[in-house]
């Protein structure tokens, strides 16, 4: 858990009248007819594609709810929930002044104590922030849903031109392997007890659910999102999509990337079926990364193949740690890099039979894993791809579904959450989350539907584009990028 450093990072016309998503709104999947919006994967206009990121503007006063863990609390007042920090947060809420209130979740593979869970907290704080000061901890005592907590609290010295804040937390246990810890930051000379009091209403405010209510949630989420896959009419949103879809990618407010969708039609394994492309490239400091991602779906939903390269190339393989080594006995010693200056990795995924089988292959790895395929709420790589692209009708909505999620060191079949929600403003913000402990990424929509930006959970932002855009910026550096309006 890495403590918050007071920065925030922010988070279709209608022409596809014919598809009948049966967009999944709660348990009903039967969109009215005024609730048609054009794919937010046609090719933009100048206005839906800016140039700098969007500022959410605070969440509507819904009360927040996790269902995966029963966990739920009303959203602080006059506060913006953020999205995709680096802390790995549940969600944070960001207030005026700099004040956040940040909810984590750890899990741990045995059973586990409240005074154990602080000797971790205690040692993740001290990693994060080896100046911090433990504070002794406030005499009130505060009981979220009822349940026993411990409470820690931090002084941090002002350092790196970064004020001096403290922080508050407030550990209570779901179950006996999972513990939430609430944390509240701001700067120090603003930690006044009245902001004490703000936190505490916060924590007064958040309630558990049992496990069978849980369980019940769950099954509920995960057939919706049955439903929903089931009544999208694939036949229908290919012939409606664009040939592609760019993306330019921003970091920190600069250009550092660009992404292509390419939608089509093929046949893999004996069955035709839908096919997306997926090519991107990026720099990150002297690190260039390439991916190139296909993905082939059956017309009947139950056959997938999908394979991923990716390769990262430092761009100056001078500025790679080098050893000397001997060719022979005989012959000099010869600088050589410690590592190679190209590594790539590749994975491949094959859906068939009731059974997931992957194989990752680089030069460090290989490995070969299989699993059962759940009979009930499964999505494809292609349906996770594209889902909050087609998912927006009007509704605020929730959902989970079952799919491949490909962490590096956690990769399988997990239970992944989509929320729709409606901001103050009339626009639009969908969260998704690829596992439970992943984090999470924001589609923005406008009040008409049109796609703004995805903010992504490592902190990056893909903005639509053009293809005219993408060769100004890019010109060749993605294989066979088309030129002006060739590109739909």
């Amino acid at each position: 858990m890495t403590p918050p450093r007071h920065r925030t990072i922010p988070t279709a016309r209608r022409t596809i009248q014919s598809i009948t998503l049966a967009l999944l709104a709660c348990a009903t999947v039967a969109p009215t007819d005024a609730q048609v919006v054009r794919s937010p994967l046609d090719e933009p206009t100048p206005a839906v594609a800016p140039d700098a990121r969007q500022t959410v503007p605070p969440a509507s006063r819904q009360r927040w709810f996790e269902p995966s863990y029963g966990l739920s609390f009303d959203p602080p007042a006059g506060s913006t929930e953020v999205q995709n920090t680096r802390s790995g947060s549940l969600v944070t809420f960001a207030l005026p002044g700099g004040f956040r209130i940040a909810v984590h979740l750890h899990e741990t593979d045995d059973p586990i104590t409240l005074r154990q869970a602080a000797a971790i907290t205690l040692r993740q704080f001290a990693s994060a922030s080896p100046s911090a000061i433990e504070l002794a901890p406030p005499d009130e005592l505060i009981k979220p849903a009822g349940r026993p907590t411990l409470r820690l609290g931090f002084a941090v010295p002002a350092e790196d031109r970064m004020p001096a804040w403290v922080a508050d937390l407030v550990l209570m246990k779901l179950d006996p392997t999972r513990f939430v810890v609430f944390q509240a930051d701001l700067e120090a000379a603003d930690f006044t007890p009245a902001a004490r009091e703000f936190f505490h209403q916060f924590l007064r405010s958040v309630d558990v659910a049992s496990l069978d209510t849980i369980d019940r949630g769950r099954v509920q989420l995960v057939e919706t999102a049955d439903q929903w896959a089931k009544g999208l009419d694939f036949d229908g949103l290919w012939d409606r999509l664009p040939r592609h879809a760019w993306f330019r990618l921003i970091r920190n407010g600069e250009e550092v990337g660009v992404r292509r969708l390419t939608f089509g039609r093929g046949r893999e394994m004996g069955t035709p079926g839908y096919t997306l492309q997926v090519a991107s490239h990026e720099v990150i400091g002297e690190t260039e990364l390439n991916t190139k991602a296909e993905f082939f779906l059956s017309e009947r939903r139950d056959e997938e193949l999908w394979s991923i390269e990716t390769e990262s190339r430092l761009l100056d393989p001078r500025t790679l740690p080098r050893v000397n080594v001997k060719p022979r006995e005989d012959q000099p010693a010869v600088p050589v890099p410690i590592q190679a200056a190209k590594h790539v990795m590749t994975q491949t995924g094959v859906r068939s039979g009731g059974q997931l089988t992957v194989i990752r292959d680089s030069a460090e790895h290989a490995d070969e894993t299989a699993w059962p395929v759940p009979p009930v709420g499964y999505l494809s790589r292609i349906e996770t791809e594209l889902l909050a692209m087609v998912l927006l009708d009007g509704r605020p909505v929730r959902m989970q579904s079952y799919a491949y999620h490909g962490d590096a060191e956690d990769h399988s079949i997990a239970l992944r959450t989509e929320t729709t929600t409606q901001l103050d403003n009339g626009a639009w913000s969908i969260n998704t989350r690829a596992s439970l402990t992943s984090g999470w990424r924001n589609y923005l929509f406008d009040a008409d539907g049109n796609l703004l930006q995805i903010d992504l959970a490592d902190g990056g932002t893909l903005i639509p584009a053009t293809a005219e855009q993408v060769r100004a910026l890019y010109a060749d550096r993605i294989d066979n990028a088309p030129q002006g309006n060739k590109a739909r």
